[in-house]
């Protein structure tokens, strides 16, 4: 059962969902109900993930990470990169460190 029908009908009208109310059912399969966090006036939802231990191997062929996966080294890369060419999209950096 949709929460807002009227937002739901507007999604299933421009092809945004499959299937009307299938949302929550289908979240629920594969995560448990600690992801949501309901409000009196919204519904915020954390999907965990995780990133791959394996290097992050940037075009160049620098090793970020020195395979460990090191966030901090990962997000200094970026901010960097986005210094150096403001207008970089976030599929292109996502491209740089093989993400």
């Amino acid at each position: 059962m949709p929460r807002n029908r009227e937002l739901m009908r507007v999604f299933k009208d421009v092809g945004l969902v499959e299937q009307l109310g299938s949302g929550m059912s289908r979240i629920l399969k594969v995560y448990d109900k600690s992801i949501f966090n309901i409000s009196e006036h919204f519904i915020k939802v954390e999907f965990p993930f995780s990133v791959p231990k394996e290097a992050v191997i940037i075009a160049n062929g620098d090793n970020v990470g020195d395979n460990r996966g090191d966030n901090q080294e990962i997000a200094n890369y970026i901010l960097k990169r986005m210094k150096e060419e403001p207008a970089v999209t976030a599929a292109k950096l996502a491209d740089l460190i093989s993400l």
